[in-house]
């Protein structure tokens, strides 16, 4: 269950509003929904994107691999706003996303040129080029 104390007293919620174990969410509708939010840059709604990511894929299980191809085009799109804590909080994420449960790193696969390309254009880090020389800089063994 998704519950932030610590948000209540600025931010509070109806006594009466109904609360829904994580487990019970549709993870179709509701995963892709967190992670489009993690582009957020302001609180609380950055810190609830972001947890609710988390908790989603802390219990998720079986329920994660197949709502792979929904997350594709929000971490694309958060990882395209070249902002600095945005990409790093994706990316971890991301991290969280392919250990989360079997087989996710390998559905990732098809997405890898999408999602991967982003973060060597945009990542400050020089841009990556696969292929002969391999490395930036040119110096690779091909």
């Amino acid at each position: 269950m998704i519950h932030c104390p610590h948000l209540s007293a600025r931010f509070p919620v109806h006594d009466g509003s109904p609360q829904v174990e994580i487990e019970k969410l549709d993870y179709h509708h509701y995963l892709p929904i967190f992670f489009d939010g993690i582009r957020e840059t302001q609180e609380p709604y950055r810190f609830l994107a972001v947890k609710g990511v988390e908790d989603m894929l802390r219990v998720g299980g079986s329920k994660i691999l197949p709502v792979i191809p929904q997350l594709i085009i929000p971490i694309k799109t958060a990882l395209n706003t070249r902002d600095h804590s945005v990409m790093c909080i994706t990316l971890q994420l991301l991290q969280k996303l392919v250990l989360s449960a079997d087989l996710v790193g390998e559905a990732l696969v098809p997405y890898y040129r999408q999602v991967g390309g982003v973060v060597g254009r945009g990542g400050g880090t020089g841009r990556a080029h696969a292929g002969k020389g391999g490395a930036p800089g040119g110096g690779g063994n091909g």
